[in-house]
């Protein structure tokens, strides 16, 4: 059984890059971050009691937890093996996960470190797998944890409205006054939904593009990886609320089709029976699922009704997964699973991350926050929706460390309210020649009369601010390389962009910085987690609610 974890584009360097913990574990771009959150109004108690809150973290992969211990996870650690052990098990156990998820929590409680006596009590739980997941709850509930944080979706179990094998088990948690953080996912680009099964008379279901079909994407970066590794999950609502009961006998199989091909390249022909009696091959849960390793370009995915036995009542949902893969006919507004769906958990997504899911009927994710997080052990920022849940729930820890007695409710009505503050993506500040001039952030400047030839850029976004190399145009989250028409590279490492009366100009980066030609004006993407101060996108969806401590 297989759960998503949701930070994807670190997994790429999680076998390429060394993970050992050292007393140099932090975040580069903490201070941004922290600042934007009021993370700091927390790291001086002022004479208030703080009680080491109790957080349970249900993931996938601890790998290396025993050396972080005190450096970069709390010192007091606990792990629990998951009760379960399946064959692929020890595979992902060797994975970090899960001790990244612990990391953001730690550090964000601490200061990057540096105030330890704010650790929380750590649980780390192998929640890989239903039985897991089900043993690892009641755990929790067991240690009377404060906090659960699930960094995961189940990209099946879910019958599209809340019910299925997954809430009920998080509702126990629930229940015993636990607050539960997930994270919102990152299937914002990857869900088709099907609200009605229809058959053509082949037995395909009918789909919106040529052939009944749905196209499939695989864009690899250039130079640096030649394929993608795609999952392809048809589920269908017709999963029971407990394991034990009885399953389904309808039946839909999914087969994936390279155009140069005349037969499906990939097709899983699960046959579902509402009570199986073969453990290969047959199965009660209304779900198949194809992986498949893909060199670029363009697929097709088709989906056959085997039983012919679907109702008006029936819906499916097709869910693609994976590094640089894109569903053409993708459902922007309705990509959600358990148990992020799940009404009582404070559901986390990623505002700077497109692919972070949500839900328009449900109002999910409750809040959003920033997802992009450069550790000082990866070679490219981490970002998803699950770093972004971490940090949520580190503020929440925080919270509970000194008024022990709130509640999830509370930390609704506390910490979550509209307008979300805009983070940069961009590189590091180090590497730009020059500094802010405000605390913590970029400070926006009117000049007495704009000149005409910055007005086209500053109608498209840009945003004029002071600093220490006299002011400048700073864009957020667009990389003016990309903008600006003649531009020798895309690289922002390689080169910097300038407006001038005559148009766009492009100067080395590794050239002198001392006096930039007379009327040329920097443009600069805002770099990695900084912010224009008091720069908020203001937002009334609840869908684009922002968290920050009160």
């Amino acid at each position: 059984m297989r759960k998503r974890t949701l930070f994807s584009l670190a997994v790429i360097l999680l076998y390429s890059v060394s993970f050992s913990a050292s007393a140099q574990d932090g975040i580069l771009n903490f201070d941004a971050i922290a600042q934007s959150l009021n993370f700091p109004s927390y790291y001086q108690s002022g004479g208030k009691v703080y009680k080491r809150p109790k957080i349970s973290i249900l993931d996938r992969g601890f790998s290396g937890y025993e050396a972080a211990r005190g450096k970069s996870i709390s010192s007091n650690a606990v792990y629990f093996h998951g009760s379960h052990e399946a064959a692929e098990d020890v595979i992902v156990r060797k994975e970090v996960h899960g001790l990244y998820m612990a990391k953001l929590i730690y550090l964000f409680m601490t200061e990057n470190g540096k105030r330890p006596e704010l650790e929380p009590e750590l649980y780390l739980h192998d929640a890989y797998g239903f039985t897991n997941f089900q043993t690892s709850v009641q755990k929790a509930i067991e240690l009377k944890s404060d906090i659960i944080l699930y960094s995961q979706v189940w990209d099946y179990f879910d019958n599209f409205d809340g019910t299925g094998m997954i809430n009920p088990v998080v509702s126990q948690a629930v229940q015993a006054g636990i607050i539960w953080v997930n994270a919102a996912g990152n299937y914002g680009r990857n869900v088709f939904n099907i609200p009605k099964i229809e058959t053509t008379s082949e037995g395909w279901i009918q789909l919106p593009e040529a052939g009944n079909t749905l196209s499939l994407r695989c864009t690899p970066p250039v130079g640096q990886m030649n394929s993608c590794v795609a999952r392809i999950v048809i589920s269908w609502n017709s999963f029971p609320d407990q394991p034990g009961k009885r399953g389904t006998d309808k039946d839909l199989d999914v087969s994936l089709f390279d155009p140069s091909q005349p037969i499906a390249i990939q097709a899983s022909n699960l046959v579902q029976k509402s009570d199986p009696t073969q453990p290969v091959g047959e199965s009660k849960y209304s779900r198949d699922i194809i992986e498949a390793q893909l060199k670029p370009g363009l697929y097709y995915i088709k989906i056959k009704n085997k039983s012919q036995n679907f109702s008006s009542g029936d819906r499916a949902r097709v869910a693609v997964s994976g590094d640089f893969v894109d569903l053409l006919s993708a459902d922007t507004q309705e990509n959600i699973f358990n148990p992020a769906n799940h009404s009582d958990v404070i559901t986390v997504g990623a505002q700077d991350d497109a692919r972070s899911s949500s839900s328009a009927k449900s109002s999910k994710p409750d809040v959003k926050l920033p997802g992009m997080v450069q550790f000082s052990d990866l070679q490219i920022p981490a970002l998803g929706s699950s770093t972004a849940a971490a940090i949520a729930a580190a503020g929440v820890g925080l919270m509970k460390g000194y008024q022990p007695h709130l509640r999830a409710k509370d930390i609704r009505s506390k910490a979550i309210w509209n307008g979300v503050v805009s983070l940069g993506q961009g590189l590091l500040l180090d590497k730009l020649g020059f500094q802010m001039t405000g605390t913590n952030c970029f400070k926006p400047l009117s000049l007495p009369s704009t000149p005409a030839y910055l007005i086209p850029i500053l109608s498209q976004g840009g945003v004029m601010v002071e600093t220490t190399h006299g002011f400048k145009i700073a864009l957020i989250n667009s990389n003016p390389l990309v903008r600006a028409p003649g531009a020798p590279s895309t690289d922002e490492n390689q080169y910097r962009v300038f407006i001038a009366p005559d148009g766009f100009k492009f100067l080395a980066r590794n050239a002198s910085q001392g006096s930039d030609p007379l009327n040329w004006i920097e443009i600069f993407q805002l770099p990695l987690s900084q912010s224009i101060c008091g720069y908020i996108s203001q937002n009334t969806s609840r869908s684009d609610k922002a968290f920050q401590l009160p």
